[in-house]
């Protein structure tokens, strides 16, 4: 997946397409959450404040050591993840979606819009389907959410409210209430812990990326028939670039836009 965006420019080009989309400040709530997301580069932590085992023996130091570097990588993906968490649940406001005739709760309402209006508009996103195969397998090999009452397998399970695009955010959904309501352990650095892996950094990162793609997926679906184009940011390269909305929010989180070749929009997206 190397043609993807990094998370930070997702983000930016989410934020710039909504400040284009809608009437005046439709989105605003939106995209400030964006806006600060794009803006994350480091979180401050110093993994030696407060350590009054410095100095007594070896192993104390290696440790410290070990997990104020593991902490410097995981706390700017919880950080970014829950900055795109607040920006769908916003997004899922502001658009009063409809709710599920067998659920509740906003997640719900957004995974039933997907089913119900993005699922027929023939659109497949470049590397969602492995995403969610990368979350699966990471899950395997460190589940990090705890509880009995939901086997991993019956996580992935389509349900009423649900379909194939929308099983990524409901497992997400359950990764951000581990975080969000104080169940989240937060982990031993790599070779110190039980586990023979930790994989909470590479599962928040993939967590944020489908939370991203989700919100692709709900504007397509509500500007699927929108027949006008958006100007694209080219990061001071050539000259402007207009697409149609529909084209944008297909390509924006794989895509360079950097030339005017309009022959480089004919992709195949299935």
């Amino acid at each position: 997946m190397k043609e993807l965006l990094s998370l930070q420019d997702h983000a930016r080009r989410l934020f710039l397409c909504l400040h284009d989309l809608g009437s005046p400040y439709e989105f605003q709530i939106v995209y400030d959450w964006l806006d600060v997301a794009s803006r994350i580069e480091s979180v401050d932590y110093d993994a030696f404040k407060y350590d009054y085992s410095i100095g007594l023996c070896e192993s104390a130091d290696d440790y410290s050591d070990a997990l104020g570097k593991h902490n410097k990588q995981l706390l700017p993906e919880l950080v970014f993840f829950n900055f795109v968490w607040c920006s769908l649940e916003s997004l899922i406001i502001t658009l009063k979606l409809k709710k599920c005739p067998r659920g509740f709760g906003k997640i719900s309402k957004a995974t039933y819009f997907i089913k119900t209006e993005f699922e027929n508009c023939n659109v497949r996103l470049k590397y969602y389907n492995e995403l969610i195969h990368q979350l699966r397998s990471f899950l395997k090999s460190n589940n990090i959410i705890h509880d009995d009452r939901k086997p991993l397998e019956s996580l992935f399970q389509i349900k009423e409210c649900n379909s194939e695009h929308g099983i990524g955010l409901s497992v997400v959904y359950e990764i951000r209430n581990e975080f969000a309501h104080g169940s989240f352990l937060f982990p031993e650095p790599p070779d110190w812990g039980i586990e023979k892996k930790a994989l909470e950094v590479d599962i928040f990162s993939v967590a944020s990326r489908i939370v991203l793609l989700s919100i692709q997926m709900i504007l397509i679906a509500k500007y699927k028939n929108d027949v006008c184009e958006i100007q694209v940011e080219t990061f001071g390269i050539g000259d402007e670039i207009y697409v149609k909305t529909l084209d944008y929010l297909r390509l924006l989180h794989y895509y360079d836009f950097e030339s005017t070749d309009d022959e480089q929009l004919e992709i195949e997206f299935s």
